[in-house]
């Protein structure tokens, strides 16, 4: 359509032109018709216009050719005409429906378990569901299944679907495909005249008492099962329904009224796609097997179509019209991946899913073009991608996190997209496509000018229409010709250490750069030091590499006390904001951020770096929060009372003069996930109070405190505590919990690791004690 439209327009550029040329020509007549002493010299003068015009002329006349070849292509008769229908596609389902059962391979497994399944005694209606991607030979199956079976029942129909229908003409042709030819004239013309409430009635009647069969093929509606539950009533008579599908939801939805059970078509086994593979590529020579020269090439071919019976086929029915042998099998497999996508019904196929999929969803599935066949993807990576992108939209009371992942669920329910590794949970960890898939997507992504990926020594070839660019492997020095301007997304994965001394000029020259990889580039040991001024920068990876600092501009930084009120206005706005780190620009200059009423909801991480009047009392609100760092706040009041009610807060840090009172009190049932709790160069503190029944998970304590005076009260409570570190302690300190006679050693001896230092001077002596292994 979109080709259409444009060749719409350069028709009607064409027109426009014309007519300039017509007007032209009449001024040219106008200045034959002068007097003669003018003709000659004017004759002289516009001999070059003619010329031009000439050219011109001939150049609208081949992109007029050029326009009337792609109508004819695409099957536009005028510029009225939706495509014409006049010239069917081939329909590769076709073949399935007449396989016979020794030409079926592989599926004998899943066929029995499914007739047993649609033949079970319970009287509910069941619905049986096969599900998995394009070329998995899911109709094949099916009609397998319903070969064996149809006879059995009282009445039976296979229904086409595929992507769009009439809910009335689907029940029209469920009726008809019940009564056969049975059906008298009269009958015919009035179900013709039904509408969708009268056929599902009439429906309903002639099932009333029936054992019927109905297979759906290739159904893609989510609501499909909302559109033909009420014609296919639950008669308690045994009734069974067959589905086909590429999305699991259609599946799913069947379960809001019947009992349902799910096949997940898999892929073929080596030994089973090899024997496909042999039975259409010698199915006239050899015996059926492959003759011993072309063995391992054999091997290698069809192990590139991972199993993929419809590859599989396609790739051995172009085998079985050449010659056998070790040259043209070596020539086919070089150019394997072109010679599968350029056949028309491979091709369609499996864009048929892409196709279907919502906008938002294109673009996101589009991302795995850029990266190698065959890898796995971090899940996370991933759907930060998408949202640095802006292709992830908000939804109430979810952070964008949560919607990616849906995104991410939807790609796999509709078998795009399969998970390779989870993690202890069940959550998807890796995810990968199949290199089929990833061909259809990887040729789309460059007709869009999507992405364009490289190895350097390509470079030069770059489209500044793209917008984002990966350079894969290693690769020669980045011409610094190349326009880059507009690229908002960088990737570069390479060995090549050559690169190191260009990328930090390269990198920077991306003006309007919104993700920036450097993942597995090993000799990369710094980034940029303008990175920071790359205003749109919303993502860096450098996963892989052996960078060690980030540069300093990534952060709110400096703030001062007047912009305060500024800053808090933007941060309420951000919804779904995890992670805020704030520093003011002097020890002097105290960080205003009471004006904030209602913080993000979703902050995990909160940093605050500079003095404060108090603790903000929106912290209270941070009910999501779980780590929470203060330095330099020079807090006079006890701030424990306050975080001590967070209830997902997991570890606190207190340091450089954050508290300048003597005591911190833990009271009873403060802290109640707390487990890392560590509180650092508080110079003025003495004591310290843990009340029984405060910090009861803590399991590591690290306290820094030169004016210490004693072992902190109620220590002993900390069962759970595994660590416990003083620094900078009083000497007197230290040697009291010396476990060779030191008096307060019993209160932590309960403690599995201690460690102790204390000051003499600029020199420190350490004790480290495993008291476990003292008890022994």
């Amino acid at each position: 359509m979109e080709k259409f439209r444009k060749s719409r327009v350069n028709l009607t550029a064409f027109w426009r032109s014309s007519r300039m040329q017509i007007e032209r020509q009449k001024a040219m007549v106008t200045l034959l018709k002068r007097p003669k002493r003018n003709r000659f010299a004017d004759f002289l003068h516009k001999q070059k216009p003619h010329h031009q015009i000439a050219a011109q002329i001939q150049e609208i006349k081949e992109t007029v050719q050029r326009i009337t070849e792609r109508r004819e292509r695409y099957g536009f008769n005028t510029l009225q005409q939706t495509p014409t229908t006049a010239r069917k596609r081939h329909d590769p389902r076709k073949a399935s429906l007449f396989l016979k059962e020794t030409e079926v391979i592989g599926l004998e497994s899943p066929r029995d378990e499914l007739i047993v399944v649609l033949e079970s005694s319970s009287p509910h209606r069941l619905v049986a569901s096969v599900v998995g991607m394009g070329g998995l030979g899911k109709t094949t199956l099916a009609k397998q299944v319903y070969d064996r079976i149809k006879g059995r029942f009282d009445c039976h129909a296979w229904i086409a679907v595929s992507e769009s229908y009439k809910v009335e003409d689907l029940l029209r042709n469920l009726m008809k495909k019940f009564c056969g030819g049975g059906l008298e004239l009269t009958t015919q013309n009035a179900i013709e005249t039904m509408d969708e409430v009268a056929l599902i009635t009439h429906l309903r009647e002639y099932l009333h008492n029936k054992r019927y069969l109905v297979m759906f093929d290739d159904v893609w509606n989510n609501e499909f099962w909302s559109d033909i539950e009420h014609a296919l009533l639950d008669n308690e008579s045994g009734g069974r329904i067959l589905i086909t599908t590429r999305n699991i939801a259609v599946a799913d939805n069947c379960k809001t009224s019947s009992w349902v059970v799910i096949h997940r078509m898999k892929y073929l086994p080596p030994d089973k796609a090899m024997e496909l593979f042999c039975k259409k590529s010698f199915q006239f020579e050899y015996g059926g097997c492959h003759p011993s020269e072309l063995k391992n090439l054999s091997a290698e071919i069809v192990s590139r179509c991972q199993g993929l019976p419809l590859a599989i086929v396609v790739v051995a029915g172009l085998l079985s019209t050449k010659e056998k042998t070790v040259y043209q099998w070596q020539k086919f497999l070089e150019s394997l991946g072109s010679e599968m996508l350029n056949h028309s019904d491979m091709e369609r196929i499996l864009s048929l899913s892409y196709n279907d999929l919502p906008y938002n969803l294109k673009c996101c599935y589009l991302y795995f073009g850029m990266f190698p066949k065959g890898c796995s993807i971090r899940c996370g990576r991933l759907i930060r991608q998408w949202i640095a992108e802006g292709f992830v939209k908000s939804e109430r009371r979810k952070t964008l996190e949560d919607v990616a992942k849906e995104y991410l669920t939807e790609l796999v329910d509709r078998s795009l997209v399969e998970i390779s590794k989870v993690d202890g949970e069940g959550k998807a960890k890796t995810c990968h496509i199949h290199d089929l898939l990833h061909d259809v997507i990887f040729k789309k992504m460059e007709d869009l000018s999507f992405c364009q990926v490289f190895s350097g020594d390509e470079l030069s070839n770059f489209n500044t229409v793209a917008r984002r660019l990966t350079i894969i492997g290693s690769s020669n020095k980045i011409p610094s010709t190349i326009d880059v301007s507009r690229i908002r997304w960088f990737s570069i994965s390479s060995q090549d250490e050559m690169l190191n001394s260009t990328i930090s000029k390269f990198a920077t020259s991306f003006k309007l750069l919104k993700e920036l990889y450097f993942e597995n580039f090993p000799h990369l040991d710094h980034l940029p030091k303008d990175i920071g001024n790359l205003f749109h920068l919303r993502y860096l990876s450098v996963r892989g590499t052996r960078v060690k600092y980030l540069p300093k501009t990534l952060g709110i930084a400096k703030l001062r006390s007047e912009d305060g009120r500024s800053l808090c206005g933007c941060i309420e706005k951000m919804k779904c904001l995890e992670s805020l780190y704030v520093s003011s620009t002097s020890e002097e200059d105290i960080i205003e951020l009471e004006s904030m009423t209602c913080p993000p909801e979703f902050l995990r991480r909160l940093y605050l770096v500079g003095p404060l009047k108090k603790l903000p009392d929106w912290i209270t609100k941070l009910q999501n929060v779980t780590m929470i760092s203060i330095k330099c706040s020079k807090l006079g009041d006890d701030p424990l009372k306050v975080l001590g009610i967070l209830p997902e807060l997991v570890e606190l840090r207190i340091r450089n003069e954050a508290f300048v009172g003597e005591q911190l009190r833990f009271e009873e049932g403060g802290f109640p996930k707390l487990k890392v709790l560590d509180l650092y160069d508080l110079k003025g503190m003495n004591s310290m109070r843990i009340e029984e029944g405060a910090l009861p998970v803590l399991e590591k304590l690290h306290l820094k405190t030169p004016k210490l005076q004693e072992v902190p009260s109620g220590i002993q409570h900390l069962r759970n505590l595994e660590m416990l570190q003083f620094m900078d302690i009083p000497n007197e300190l230290m040697e009291s919990m010396d476990p060779n006679g030191g008096h307060n050693y019993q209160i932590i001896q309960h403690v599995s690791s201690i460690r102790l230092s204390c000051e003499h001077g600029k020199e420190y002596n350490f004790y480290e004690v495993i008291s476990k292994i003292m008890k022994d």
